[in-house]
């Protein structure tokens, strides 16, 4: 019913009268998690684990919460430091232009798409849990980095506004990809190209975009813009792909 106080006292209460009831304990660490107590959310996931070691549930969420803990920590270190400095240290060394006006036509798409395959071939591609299926990579990691950098060196060029995106699971209101919204309303990122909203095929995800370039928002997004990305290609740096994106961009500008 989403009343969530009175969830948390109603399972301490039920804890109270037995420390190891693990639905009690379970429910209360599924909804710390959701509210972000990832370090008492762990504690009641292994407090089921100690009673049932071969619950899956828990140690699905134990997994999950930790991976949370770990990028929200990412996060608090990029708000206590220069950041802003740091991703704007990123760039090469950007031209001078005179902004103009473009329409995003099937020429645009074709350079788009090819700067996403360029991307993928410096990131690599990702098994998805031995299924055989691959998952770009770019949109696995880098992806929040990757919208900053496009988004940052379109908005040098072109006066065309684009806005960054976020998809965003519902069931915890959490982000699992950043990508951009083109001037048409297309969505594009590094692994995928030119697509649009029915590519995520997930149950209770929607699309949330950006009206107001926020870095903070942005990095809370991509669970940390500066961090360390592990690819498949150990040629993968963030400058390397600041470089791409200037060429086919300007590629663009000369159309």
């Amino acid at each position: 019913l989403g009343t969530l106080e009175e969830a948390e006292i109603s399972f301490r209460q039920a804890i109270a009268l037995d420390p190891n009831y693990i639905q009690a304990n379970l429910n209360l660490g599924v909804l710390c998690k959701r509210v972000g107590k990832f370090e008492n959310a762990a504690e009641k996931f292994r407090i089921v684990l100690g009673v049932d070691p071969n619950n899956q549930e828990a140690r699905y969420h134990l997994g999950s919460t930790l991976e949370n803990e770990a990028k929200l920590h990412y996060h608090e270190a990029f708000k206590r430091a220069d950041t802003k400095y740091k991703l704007d240290s990123l760039e090469l060394n950007i031209k001078k232009f005179i902004k103009k006006e473009i329409q995003i036509d099937e020429k645009i798409y074709n350079l788009l798409n090819k700067l996403s395959q360029s991307i993928n071939k410096q990131c690599g591609f990702m098994d998805t849990h031995g299924s055989g299926a691959s998952l770009p990579l770019i949109n696995s990691g880098p992806c929040g980095l990757f919208a900053h950098e496009f988004y940052r060196l379109w908005e040098l060029r072109f006066s065309n506004p684009i806005k960054i995106a976020a998809i965003m699971t519902k069931k915890p209101f959490e982000s699992n990809h950043v990508l951009i919204k083109l001037p048409n309303g297309a969505l594009f990122d590094g692994g995928n190209g030119i697509h649009n909203f029915d590519t995520y095929k997930e149950n209770e995800v929607e699309l949330v975009v950006m009206e107001k370039y926020d870095l903070e928002v942005l990095d809370k997004y991509a669970w940390g813009l500066i961090r360390s990305y592990t690819t498949v290609n150990d040629d993968f740096s963030t400058s390397k792909m600041t470089a791409l994106i200037a060429s086919y961009l300007d590629d663009i500008y000369k159309i």
